[in-house]
């Protein structure tokens, strides 16, 4: 003990060991930042202005049409989203459909509902969008009852929300409609019905089919999942119509039209100094009919005479004759125009040429033969002008006549007329109405398993600067190391 504390006045303020006093290490700064760092980068922060930006993807696909208790699946999935909006104050909101991505549609107001049912009766199955439509500035939800999983498989990972709806899981529906004429009759159509058992139970359904005053009945059983194909003959008429009796809890699609305007038969006026072979095979052809009515043909056929019953601006096919037949010789020449399967392979021993077509400008020469116009398209008058000999014993036998008939006759017309097929398809599954996971389905927000979070600007900047930070650390670290190394060697204990 010192008896008095001025013996210390002059003392050495050192430590224990003699040596001045260190100031604190300023690492415990850098480490510390480094923390914060990683644990704002770990909590994944967002801008508010980000998040006042949203986008709803509506699955406007036929299912969500589906009538649950309080109303349509797509009724009930958009009041969801409004009530949510108003939770969150979102102030930019667009609404895209699956069916129509690039159009946005306007806020969600409640028309809205309305527009788009009206557009999902027009179509039965839908698409993911465009990626470039998922814009990384913005929120973005979807409302879907999963009834579809191969359209809505994009959604995992690239949404924010699911508004998951619907409980039915009960439905036939009508996925197809087509026609097409029988080639053996014309006055018949062929028509060809998809029926689908959309749901999880055995369905027992009637099928109506009307065309014009007549009605055809068939009762048809159908498993869950089961599809069955309905053929049928019916007269022809301008409109046919399908139902299925009784109606379940998607009427749209209980019901199917397909107008058959596309399979009238053309009335078209002929020559009467025409070949009896060249009128027979218009005669046979099964979207033709020959007319007298003056006025009343879509197009004439004039073999010379030019006495027809088709106005002065209908399109003509001239049948030339004005020189005396010889056999074709050179090879054929089909015009690009002319589709590989409508092109007819020619026997060119037995086709003889009756005239000498001489083409002017703008004119397309539609098939030669060797250095001979054959069929030749006049520019700017509708008209078609044949060399081909008709009234030669060959056209009688060659069996290909009738196809050149068509190929004239459809360069007239300018539309395909054999195999037409007219169809009201609404894809293959629309029928379907189950919903996907229907046990965690409710309405309301449903946020799916494993849906990854949308990236933001923030993350990677913090990132950044925590691994530059770390970086010094390390080098700071090195440094004091090669000091203490450098001290050892030097001042040895």
């Amino acid at each position: 003990m010192v008896p008095r504390a001025a013996l210390w006045s002059g003392a050495d303020d050192t430590g224990p060991s003699g040596r001045e006093r260190q100031p604190p290490d300023p690492a415990w700064r850098r480490r510390a930042l480094i923390l914060a760092l990683l644990c704002i980068a770990l909590s994944e922060p967002r801008s508010r202005a980000a998040g006042e930006a949203l986008t709803i993807w509506v699955d406007d696909s036929l299912s969500m049409l589906t009538r649950e208790t309080q109303g349509t699946r797509l009724a009930l999935g958009l009041d969801a989203a409004r009530a949510l909006i108003a939770q969150h104050g979102y102030s930019d909101v667009q609404v895209r459909t699956l069916s129509d991505p690039w159009h946005n549609v306007g806020p969600l107001t409640p028309d809205i509902a309305a527009s788009v049912a009206t557009e999902a009766r027009r179509h039965g199955l839908v698409d993911a969008p465009p990626g470039a439509l998922l814009q990384r500035n913005r929120s973005h939800w979807l409302i879907t009852d999963g009834a579809h999983t191969d359209a809505t498989a994009w959604a995992s990972g690239s949404l924010d929300r699911v508004i998951r709806v619907g409980s039915v899981d009960r439905n036939v529906g009508l996925e197809l409609l087509a026609a097409r004429r029988n080639l053996q009759d014309p006055a018949q159509l062929d028509v060809q019905i998809t029926v689908r058992n959309g749901g999880t139970a055995a369905e027992h359904r009637e099928l109506l089919i009307r065309a014009g005053n007549d009605t055809l009945r068939a009762a048809h059983d159908l498993e869950p999942g089961a599809t069955t194909f309905v053929a049928a003959s019916v007269k022809a008429t301008d409109r046919i119509q399908a139902r299925l009796s009784p109606n379940d809890a998607l009427p749209d699609d209980d019901e199917i039209e397909l107008d058959l305007s596309a399979l009238r038969r053309h009335p078209i006026a002929v020559d009467s100094s025409c070949p009896p072979v060249l009128r027979a095979a218009i005669a046979a052809h099964p979207a033709l009919q020959i007319v007298d009515a003056h006025g009343a043909a879509e197009a004439a056929l004039d073999c010379g005479s030019g006495a027809t019953a088709a106005s002065a601006s209908a399109p003509s096919l001239r049948a030339l004759h004005d020189r005396m037949s010889t056999l074709a010789t050179g090879p054929l020449v089909w015009s690009s125009t002319i589709p590989p399967s409508r092109r007819v392979a020619l026997d060119i021993g037995a086709v003889r040429i009756a005239s000498r077509i001489e083409t002017m400008p703008g004119d397309i020469t539609l098939l030669a033969i060797g250095n001979d116009a054959v069929i030749v398209r006049r520019t700017g008058t509708g008209v078609i002008d044949s060399a081909f000999d008709f009234a030669a014993p060959e056209a009688a036998r060659e069996p290909a006549t009738a196809l050149i008939v068509d190929v004239l006759v459809e360069q007239l017309f300018g539309a395909d007329l054999l195999d037409t097929v007219s169809a009201t398809d609404r894809g293959s599954g629309s029928a379907r109405v189950v919903p996907t996971n229907l046990a965690d389905s409710a309405l309301g927000m449903q946020t799916p398993t494993g849906a990854a979070q949308r990236d933001n600007t923030w993350l990677p900047p913090i990132v950044l600067v925590a691994i530059l930070t770390l970086l010094w650390e390390v080098v700071a670290l090195g440094m004091q190391w090669q000091r203490l190394r450098l001290r050892s060697v030097t001042d040895p204990i």
